[in-house]
Formats: C-alpha cells, structure tokens, sequence
C-alpha cells in the first residue's frame, strides 16, 4: 500500500462523496415510485426532507476537502484545489438552497449540479495532475 500512488484513493473517495448528494437528491425527486415500489430509500422514510437535506449539505461539505487533499498529497497543482473550490461552492450552495427549502426543484438542482460536478472534477484533476507533469 505504502507505494500505491495517492491518485486511485483520491479519485476513490471522490466518488464516495459525490455519490451521497447525488443520489440522494435522485431519491427525494422520485421518493413516491421508491415507496409505491417498496424500496426503502431516506427519503421514502423522511416526509419531511431534514434527514436528506442534511445528509446532502453534510456530503457536499466533506466534499469542499477533496481538492485540498489532492493538493497536499502531491496528486495536482495548486490551481486544482481554485477550480475544485468553485465546483464545490456550487455544490455547497445548491445543497444549502434545498436544506433551506426541500422541494423538488431545489433537489434537481442538486441532481443537475452533481451531474457537472464530477466530470469536470475529474477534467480538473488531470489536467493539474502533477503526476503527468513529472512524466514529461
């Protein structure tokens, strides 16, 4: 483990952060076809939407670490952890915005902004990748 680049762990809890808004936010947009098909989704059991809405702020919020992280372990240059600070400002404040007011269009809005969220990321990353750098 100690040689195993810090990349596919970096690049691994990016996709554990990201996936908690994202599905959740999925899950409150369709939270009656979860329950008229039995699953047992948060927000089917959240009428509500705090429980959601702070799972989604609480994951859009660990999510603002992930550039830094990648930044500290010598993954991508210091411009990544710029662009991954605008990227997760959008997430924070569409996740404040439905934490707010849980309604269906601030949980797309969620959705949406996690659909953008992750690829450019990730763009981001490789194009700052110091690892790229150093094979040049």
């Amino acid at each position: 483990l100690a040689a195993t680049p810090a990349e596919p762990y970096l690049l691994a809890g990016a996709l554990y952060l990201w996936q908690f808004p994202h599905f959740f936010a999925l899950a409150w947009v369709h939270k009656t076809d979860y329950s008229r098909g039995g699953y047992a989704m948060v927000p089917v059991r959240d009428p509500t939407g705090l429980r959601t809405s702070g799972l989604v702020a609480r994951y859009a919020a660990y999510s603002s670490l992930f550039p830094f992280a990648a930044v500290a372990a010598g993954a991508a240059g210091p411009m990544f952890a710029v662009e991954g600070c605008a990227l997760n400002a959008a997430l924070a404040y569409s996740a404040y915005r439905f934490r707010r007011k849980r309604t269906t269009e601030n949980a797309r809005t969620v959705f949406r902004v996690t659909l953008a969220y992750l690829p450019l990321l990730l763009f981001f990353m490789l194009l700052h990748s110091e690892r790229l750098k150093r094979a040049d």
